[in-house]
């Protein structure tokens, strides 16, 4: 049976979801010594304009901070998502929030940062999208240095090149700020464009040369080119930082696996499911390994993990066909690779259809057979490297189905 000769490695992003931890905080309203403290500072920010004076900038940096410091305490929740973090105020609490928004802003000439990064998550809260990502890009003018800025605008932005463009800006006032130089070199990977995310997570780890989510993004481009020795000395680094990173192990489970050490790659690999038992991609990788160790009872199981965790990745499905056609259930391996090219759309995946055909010939339904050879020849002339065992393995089918070449 032909399988590819890539595998998929787990690279992190930003917009990657981690559960919570929500805060029982009480709400302004329900708690007088806030609400008390909240008249205060609302009456020292009227003072100055009653008296035609103005703050200080330090002075309204402080009353924004306590501010906004006592109304969270009383009525936000905060969540972990990833790397970024956002805030969340019960309903009742935004109006009130948003007046002493208002007034901060008038007192600062629309100048304060902090003031707008907050209204900016309560109308991102609110489902306004569009004014909260000029809230946000208001708030990166006034300081480009600050990135949970930057990091907010690249949450909205579903244009990887338009957040290209923000973090590119951005680092032409803080050339040497590595976490802005981090998240650019994720934002060019996620835009494939490997060669320049690959300069910027090098120019990044110059910088912060520990840094685990760094040296995980640089070591899965280093993986992709088949270089696993050097890419496991950069996981190794990352490994003191972060020894129960999930996509650490992964990784370094499938640079095992392109080493053909496949007793240390499930090894790795069941110690990332361990840590991570929710992601997909691991348990997709556990059954490729076990696919190539002949395994297909265990290749079964967590193709099928791996499906109910993610159902809408093809080559789930084409895997799953093949291990249930070592396990001889036809029927079902059929229905597996139908579901694969279907969801693979047009103008199609050529390694579906080569394997299918294969399994059609072994089983003697030759006219099938021919036909998805067939398909797999024509989406191949289109290709721009089409794989040279791919080659050799559909030239064998066809002599064997008597096709002309």
């Amino acid at each position: 049976m032909v399988h590819p000769a890539a595998y998929v490695v787990h690279r992190p992003h930003e917009k990657s979801k981690v559960a919570g931890i929500r805060n029982n905080a009480g709400k302004a309203r329900d708690n007088p010594q806030v609400e008390k403290h909240t008249t205060s500072l609302i009456h020292r920010l009227q003072a100055p304009r009653a008296s035609g004076a103005s703050l200080s900038d330090r002075e309204v940096g402080l009353l924004i901070n306590k501010l906004m410091e006592d109304l969270y305490k009383a009525g936000v929740k905060r969540l972990r998502a990833g790397d970024t973090y956002d805030y969340r105020l019960d309903p009742p609490d935004f109006d009130e929030c948003l007046k002493l928004i208002e007034e901060v802003l008038r007192d600062t000439e629309n100048l304060s940062e902090f003031a707008l990064f907050v209204k900016a998550l309560i109308k991102r809260q609110q489902g306004q999208i569009q004014e909260s990502l000029q809230l946000f890009q208001q708030a990166t003018t006034i300081n480009p240095h600050n990135v949970a800025n930057l990091k907010q605008v690249y949450t909205l932005l579903e244009d990887f090149q338009a957040a290209i463009d923000v973090y590119g800006e951005a680092l032409q006032h803080s050339p040497e700020n590595a976490e802005a130089l981090t998240t650019l070199g994720l934002l060019y990977l996620r835009n494939n464009q490997n060669d320049k995310a690959f300069e910027h997570l090098g120019e990044s780890l110059t910088h912060d040369p520990k840094n685990a989510r760094t040296i995980l993004a640089a070591g899965s481009i280093i993986q992709d080119q088949a270089d696993m020795d050097f890419a496991l000395v950069k996981y190794r680094i990352a490994a003191v930082q972060t020894p129960n990173s999930p996509q650490l192990w992964n990784n370094i489970g499938m640079c095992f696996f392109g080493k053909q050490r496949y007793i240390a790659a499930i090894a790795c690999l069941k110690k990332a499911l361990y840590l991570g038992p929710f992601e997909w991609i691991i348990s997709y990788n556990l059954g490729l390994v076990h696919l190539h160790t002949d395994q297909a009872a265990s290749a079964f199981h967590y193709l099928s993990a791996s499906i109910n965790l993610k159902s809408d990745f093809p080559h789930s499905y084409m895997y799953l066909a093949v291990a249930l056609s070592k396990l001889e259930d036809i029927d079902n391996a059929c229905a597996a690779y139908e579901k694969a090219i279907q969801m693979c759309g047009v103008p199609g995946e050529p390694v579906f259809h080569l394997n299918y055909a294969i399994m059609l010939a072994r089983h003697e339904r030759e006219e099938d057979a021919k036909m998805h050879l067939l398909q797999y020849r024509v989406l191949v002339e289109g290709a721009d490297r089409p794989d040279n065992e791919l080659l050799e393995q559909a030239a064998l089918l066809g002599s064997l189905l008597d096709m002309e070449p």
